[in-house]
């Protein structure tokens, strides 16, 4: 499937102007999406705890990204690429005074 051009969706707003957007995804039970998100200095999003199981990729496009999973913190520099379990409570945010870009992964199995 080719996505329409129209068809990609913000579904978080930062404070600061930051954006996370949905630019495509497959249909459960098992799902596959990839996102592009960008925070502002000082933006951060707090996630809760995806299903059991579930991944997340992550590759930063520039800036520095800060990734929390449960109490431990990873920073995440420009050119670097990360892997996550996320079923759990996580966050990510921007440090530094330049924002941060990167593009996601999500996949959650449920077979």
């Amino acid at each position: 499937d080719v996505v329409p051009a129209a068809d990609p969706r913000t579904l978080w707003k930062g404070s600061r102007g930051g954006s996370a957007t949905l630019l495509v995804g497959s249909s459960g039970p098992n799902m596959l999406e990839l996102w592009t998100w960008e925070h502002r200095p000082g933006e951060r999003y707090d996630a809760v705890a995806h299903p059991a199981g579930t991944q997340e990729l992550l590759h930063v496009a520039s800036g520095k990204l800060e990734l929390l999973v449960d109490s431990l913190s990873y920073v995440i520099p420009t050119g670097r690429a990360a892997r996550a379990l996320t079923d759990r409570p996580h966050a990510y945010a921007c440090i530094g005074r330049r924002p941060v870009r990167f593009t996601m992964v999500v996949a959650e199995w449920h077979a």
